[in-house]
């Protein structure tokens, strides 16, 4: 760490003599063009902004790899593209809904499982930290991820344009194509179709299956068209269409220790044994239209989106060569919004923006759980012999015996749901200017109501026999049928109300101080896989119900004690209520122009109530989402940016540091209490040194750099018993560029480190992801 900070302070404080028009394309910052009045540098807000330049030498191909450059963000790489889940500052989510916002393009996505996309036509990745609910509304309580591609109009280069790349890495065999073509349709429109496919082998081994286990290929294509009449300037059409396919391995789980001895060593792979391998695939299709017209003091948006996913996941959940029990889920989702929206154009002592917002989702899900026959054995079988024990023991005496045999060798819970839900929203903030000499006030409010609804068709049938015995003699043995459902729906209304106050003072022309308060709030759902838990009960109850209705076995049952139970209500196992913040920062942004340097410091302080924590059923069966009081979260944000001329060339230097203390302060699960533990999945230290060199040469420029990544001590539990130390990765890059030829070589992990991205506890065993090892990449790219 201190060699970290060292490195933060030399980029601070370096000082270039020599005058140039060298920029650093990561420092101007516009944000999303529909919602902002004015421009983000001039917010009270914390951001980060990775460019183009930055992702190319840095080889930055997704959201999880572009995390590693900003301070406080977190995106652990596990799983598969269902996986995306994103921390920023202590908040954030693993399933159900996000709690960080993505837009891509002025467009919102809206599902989790969306969020890991392709990022060839990517040319920024910009940050907001902090609650920005009360612009974007729910899911943004922790904060709001923004992508901008290529926009084959905004330079208004006349002619067609033609760019191919093709890339490979070590380790996982990875392969990449690229291509992107685009032209001018007059001079008052341009259009971009491009193409990709990505794959690679993985770089994990399945022991029991003897194959590489986390591999997977993906492709797709994009067209956007763009119209913006040099006549009528104020007019833009901005039409985009892409499809994207995937399918990849994943849920390579490796058992890290029993955790009957508290054993736990971060880092210590052991072996990837399912005897099914894992998979997911995702058809996901994005569609949107962009129409804004400026006028002379205000301009008027409107983005209208459809969004289509279609996907399955599978996962041998007991993650053994043993046949216990596998997860399917089957995701179809139809995704409809509307936004409006009227902003000023800064010609006025007021710059304000307003708008409104509609969305409808239709998500059907097919989810079932299917025991082979060592899974009935061992979470079935097992709980109808304990309800027997007592009958037994009393029954001994007179050696007899009771017993009910599943007879089933697979058995199958199966569950179809739907969860449609309709958002509808005005929001509108305004910033004074100049209320106090250089001073600013921002004021916002968004009234915000989501109705959800979840229909449920969910159930198990399983065939078992009785038996009574005397001694070694069977009395009784009859087979029977029993046969568990649940059918139903449940609704819930909810409407926020989401306020943000902001001043922003700016003594002199580079410096500015800013402070905040706001409010977010994550929505509520339904934990469909708890169905699972549900039918395991209610199925030994249908048993027991089935021979209580028998006329020669009810009576003697009755007489033993041993009688169905009341089933659990799906109501109150399922439903988990909305998670609502308030977030209250203080920050600066300090420019030294003669220096080429800007430094960003902010700090935060967090509470979060009814937060909510994903953790696996107590059956083991599946994940829920449960809420688990109340937590706090404190810390800050450093960055620092600067060039200057070494040599005659240009040196860039950039760094970041982020912490996070994140801690329950009221959780009481029942069986424990975890006041004052840390929050699971919250990096404590998150941190980045980079440096880029560019030698130009007559008629080609060579430039090399390296970065120095970092993040942890991560807690896994709730009971903090496992955790990821800090750890810090190492990468470099070359690139040489030649007219319309680069060609750039790049390192991941250069030190080959060894460390957990992940890690969960299920069924009293403890599981985790492997760390990806060091890894060589190349990419050439020709422009025609």
């Amino acid at each position: 760490m201190k060699k970290i900070l060292f490195l933060c302070l030399l980029a601070c404080n370096t000082v270039a003599y020599a005058q140039t028009d060298v920029q650093l394309d990561e420092v101007v910052v516009t944000g999303t063009e529909v919602k902002q009045a004015i421009p983000l540098n001039e917010q009270p807000v914390s951001y980060s902004k990775i460019g183009e330049t930055e992702m190319e030498n840095n080889a930055v191909t997704s959201v999880k790899t572009a995390a590693m450059y900003i301070p406080n963000l977190f995106v652990p790489d596990y799983g598969s593209k269902l996986t995306s889940a994103m921390f920023v500052r202590g908040v954030g989510s693993r399933i159900n809904t996000p709690a960080v916002g993505l837009y891509v393009d002025d467009m919102a996505v809206k599902e989790k499982s969306a969020f890991d996309v392709n990022f060839d036509d990517v040319t920024s990745v910009t940050v907001l930290r902090g609650s920005q609910s009360t612009i974007y509304g729910r899911n943004a309580m922790g904060g709001m991820l923004i992508l901008n591609t290529f926009n084959p109009l905004s330079a208004r280069k006349y002619g067609a344009e033609t760019k191919i790349s093709l890339g490979g890495t070590t380790e996982d065999a990875g392969r990449s194509i690229f291509f992107r073509h685009s032209n001018t349709l007059g001079k008052d429109a341009a259009l971009s179709l491009s193409a990709f496919y990505n794959g690679n082998d993985g770089y994990n081994r399945n022991v029991t299956l003897n194959r590489r286990s986390n591999g997977g290929d993906a492709g797709g294509a994009k067209l956007r068209l763009v119209y913006n009449p040099l006549k009528n300037p104020g007019l833009t059409l901005d039409f985009q269409s892409s499809l994207e396919l995937s399918e990849e391995n994943g849920y390579d789980y490796y058992k890290v220790a029993d955790l009957s001895d508290g054993s736990y060593a971060p880092g210590n792979f052991g072996l990837i044994c399912e005897d099914r391998m894992g998979s997911y695939r995702r058809t996901l299709v994005n569609n949107s239209l962009k129409a804004q017209y400026k006028f002379d003091k205000m301009t008027l948006s409107s983005v209208t989106s459809y969004q289509f996913l279609n996907d399955r996941m599978f996962m041998d959940q007991d993650f053994s060569p043993l046949n216990i029990f596998t997860l399917e889920q089957k995701q179809n989702s139809h995704y409809l919004a509307e936004e409006l929206a009227l902003r000023s154009n800064g010609k006025t002592r007021i710059d304000w923006v307003a708008g409104a917002f509609v969305s409808n989702q239709w998500l059907k899900t097919n989810a079932p759980v299917v025991f082979g026959r060592e899974g009935i054995e061992r979470m079935i079988q097992s709980g109808m012999d304990k309800g027997f024990e007592a009958a037994n023991a009393a029954m001994g005496a007179y050696g007899m015996n009771i017993a009910a045999n599943i007879d089933n060798q697979e058995l199958m819970v199966d569950g179809m749901f739907r969860t449609p839900s309709l958002n509808a929203a005005v929001f509108g903030e305004l910033t004074y200017k100049n209320l106090l000499p250089k001073m600013n006030l921002t004021v916002g409010m968004r009234v915000d109501y989501e109705h959800n609804k979840v229909e449920y068709n969910s159930g198990a049938m399983t065939d078992f026999t009785f038996l009574m015995t005397r001694g070694p003699i069977v009395t009784i043995q009859q087979p029977f049928e029993a046969e568990s459902r649940y059918v139903g729906k449940i609704k819930n209304d909810y409407t926020h109300y989401l306020p943000k106050v902001g001043l922003t003072y700016t003594p002199t022309a580079n410096t500015k101080i800013y402070a905040s308060v706001s409010k977010g709030f994550r929505s509520g759902g339904y934990n469909i896989q708890m169905f699972s838990d549900l039918i395991q009960t209610s199925l030994k109850n249908s048993m027991l119900a089935a021979m209580q209705d028998d006329p020669r076995i009810g009576p003697a049952m009755e007489r033993s004690g041993v009688v169905a139970g009341e089933n659990p209500s799906a109501d109150d196992a399922v439903t988990f209520k909305p998670e609502v913040s308030w977030n209250y920062e203080l920050g600066s942004t300090l420019k030294f122009p003669d220096a080429h340097t800007e430094i960003n410091v902010s700090l935060f302080y967090n509470r979060v109530e009814d937060q909510q924590i994903a953790r696996f059923s107590p059956s083991g069966l599946g994940r829920q989402m449960v809420n688990a009081g109340k937590s706090e979260n404190f810390g800050g944000e450093f960055s620092a940016s600067s060039w200057m001329r070494l040599f005659g060339n240009i040196l860039t230097l950039k760094a970041a540091y982020g912490y996070t203390h994140a801690k329950f302060i009221d959780y009481d699960e029942g069986d424990a209490v975890y006041d004052d533990n840390y929050v699971p999945f919250v990096p404590q230290h998150t941190a980045s040194v980079a440096f880029d060199y560019a030698i130009a040469l007559k008629k080609a420029t060579i430039n090399f750099g390296a970065d120095l990544t970092g993040q942890g001590r991560i807690y896994w539990t709730e009971d903090n018993s496992a955790y990821q130390n800090f750890y810090l990765l190492l990468g470099a890059h070359v690139g040489f560029n030649y007219k319309k030829m680069s060609l750039n070589f790049f390192a991941r992990n250069l030190t080959d480190k060894v460390y957990n991205p992940f890690y969960f506890v299920t069924m009293n065993q403890a599981f985790a992801q492997t760390s990806r090892p060091r890894q060589f990449g190349v990419k050439l790219t020709l422009t025609l």
